[in-house]
């Protein structure tokens, strides 16, 4: 019977995966045509636009290149609206689980076996590389599995009830409404005809529940599932543009700001033409990010997008010394909700701002890690409990899973925290070292304080132009050791958590976390790169020249709210821009 099934199913699914594809609005096409690699862009040498990077080989002090959009400086955006690369984007794991939740109310996660998904730049994203001999058994696996589990309640799973239930009119029914909601999209005639002939199949063989057994597995395993398939209807005048229809873009929508599935609300609004506006998606966009069912999905988007900002995924493969930190390993799970419940809250909740991200007296905190930061919470608190934070805590920054993830098993590493200012919240990219550079460090007193270990490479010629770019954010954070404890020594001196922040809008010198915070907190810069960062999670790429308006528009949004992220999300998802793709890179 299985081996039935599975050929069933194989023949239903070979004219979808082989042979061609057609082009972006040609009829029959089901797929956009292959693009350009994640991460692509138009960027000056040495680093992303507005990096400020010098290149590598010039000598400290030389004017970065031009790029190719600062804040502060907007762009012309009186033309037609213009939009970066589209990408083929196949389901992440995070993706894949939260579908089939919506899809089949299935919560046992299926994808977290499933082969790791690609990254770019931080966020994890699966573009036009299709899968693996393996990644395709184990798509079939689940959708072996869940069919099964979906079928022994077939009662919730059908549309229809008494009489009808059973009957071909039933199945009919089931494979048009599942199929919307699995193909995110209406079945055309030929797909109704296919999947009838597998429930046919199923339904002789097994009975009934079977023949729907084989319709869910099929559709499962279907390339309309698996991708997100945008194609559009190419924009008159406007080469290698194409405009999404509204199905393709409640799907984007959804997956933007749920990374699950349309609801029937959203798709009703694609059926029904209340996707044609951009007040028709600023409305939809509203509802998902504040009614209760939309803001629990929203936080699950959100903590994906912290496992991708703040490398916290990583936080499971970290190393500390057994002895020294002998409760790290036991703490690592507590860490990592701190930092999801905070970020959902500051994205979700009433004070959306950049300024309360970087500097909230607060956090969540559940009793097991409440020590770690000498606060108070009941011991048996699991869940993490808003807490005040201590004075020399400054919102994210300050997290123990943050400081954990940036320091070694030792030592912290003001090198590893620096960069992660300059990448995570400024978008610059330091330049890759000399080809000819020593990297191998100098032999040095373990106990010797970080900035006096560090004081080696600045030292030297070949390195100082690097570490200045890196190493005196890091030095801010010296306070936190490398499980994010506060301290005051440091190999048995006073920690020295004075630097000066450089190549920023925002320059000055400072002594501790919080000035940088304070400081980052109303730079343009920041605003800059966070709309940055919120666009490379939302659309699964790198932002490119195309998008140089609607980064404009957010950044514009950014500072007449005060920084206020929700906004700028919605902004963000809302631009016209939003609802095009383009097809070609765009190069000028």
């Amino acid at each position: 019977m299985r081996e039935l099934a599975r050929a069933a199913v194989l023949l239903l699914l070979a004219p979808a995966c082989v042979g061609a594809i057609g082009s972006p609005g040609e009829p029959g096409s089901s797929v956009p045509p292959a693009t350009a690699a994640p991460g692509s862009e138009v960027v000056a040498p040495g680093g992303p636009p507005g990096s400020g990077v010098v290149p590598p080989g010039q000598p400290p002090g030389t004017p970065p290149p031009p790029a190719v959009f600062m804040p502060g400086t907007p762009p012309r955006c009186d033309g037609p609206v213009d939009a970066g690369l589209g990408l083929l984007l196949r389901l992440t794991r995070v993706e894949y689980n939260n579908t089939v939740r919506d899809l089949l109310g299935d919560t046992a996660r299926p994808g977290r076996a499933f082969s790791d998904d690609a990254v770019m730049a931080g966020f994890r994203v699966n573009a036009v590389a299709p899968p693996s001999e393996s990644e395709i058994e184990q798509y079939r696996g689940a959708a072996e599995t869940l069919a099964e589990r979906a079928v022994a309640n077939l009662a919730t799973l059908l549309p229809c009830t008494g009489v009808e239930s059973g009957t071909k009119v039933c199945a009919d029914k089931f494979i048009r409404t599942f199929g919307r909601r699995a193909f995110r999209r209406p079945l055309d005639a030929q797909e109704v005809q296919a999947y009838t002939v597998l429930f046919d199949k199923g339904m002789a063989s097994d009975g009934f529940p079977f023949g729907i057994n084989l319709v869910v597995r099929g559709m499962l395993q279907s390339p309309a599932f698996l991708y997100r398939i945008e194609v559009g209807q190419p924009v008159p005048a406007q080469r290698g543009l194409a405009r999404l229809n509204a199905w393709e873009l409640a799907s984007r929508l959804s997956y933007a700001l749920w990374r699950s599935m349309p609801d029937d609300e959203l798709l009703d609004a694609a059926a029904g033409g209340r996707l044609e506006s951009v007040a028709d998606i600023g409305a939809q966009v509203r509802r998902m990010l504040t009614s209760p069912a939309g803001v629990a999905k929203a936080r699950d988007s959100v903590a994906d997008f912290v496992d991708g900002w703040m490398d916290l995924g990583a936080l499971d493969h970290v190393e500390k010394d057994a002895i020294k930190y002998k409760t790290f390993k036991s703490l690592v799970g507590d860490m990592q909700r701190e930092s999801y419940a905070f970020v959902q809250e500051v994205m979700l909740g009433a004070d959306s701002h950049i300024g309360t991200l970087l500097t909230a007296p607060f956090s969540f905190v559940t009793g097991k890690l409440a020590p770690l930061y000498g606060v108070t919470v009941p011991a048996a608190n699991t869940a993490p409990t808003r807490v005040d934070m201590p004075a020399q805590r400054s919102g994210v920054l300050t997290h123990a899973s943050l400081m954990a993830v940036l320091s070694h098993d030792l030592a912290t590493s003001p090198v590893k925290r620096g960069v992660w200012v300059r990448e995570a919240l400024l978008c610059q990219i330091p330049p890759p070292p000399p080809p000819d550079v020593n990297d191998t460090f100098p032999s040095v007193n373990p106990n010797l304080p970080a900035r006096e270990k560090l004081a080696m490479h600045r030292a030297s010629p070949s390195c100082a132009a690097c570490h200045d770019f890196m190493d005196p954010i890091g030095f801010a954070f010296e306070n936190f050791d490398p499980v994010g404890a506060y301290r005051t020594l440091d190999g048995g001196k006073a920690v020295d958590a004075t630097g000066q922040l450089r190549q920023t809008d925002v320059d000055g010198p400072f002594n501790g976390v919080r000035p940088v915070a304070d400081s980052l907190a109303r730079s343009a810069q920041v605003q800059d790169c966070m709309t940055r960062q919120w666009l490379r999670f939302t659309l699964g790429r790198v932002e490119n020249i195309a998008d140089k308006c609607t980064l404009a528009a957010v950044d514009s949004r950014l500072a007449a709210t005060g920084g206020d992220l929700r906004d700028a999300l919605t902004t963000l998802v809302s631009h016209e821009s939003f609802r095009n793709r383009r097809t070609e890179e765009v190069v000028r």
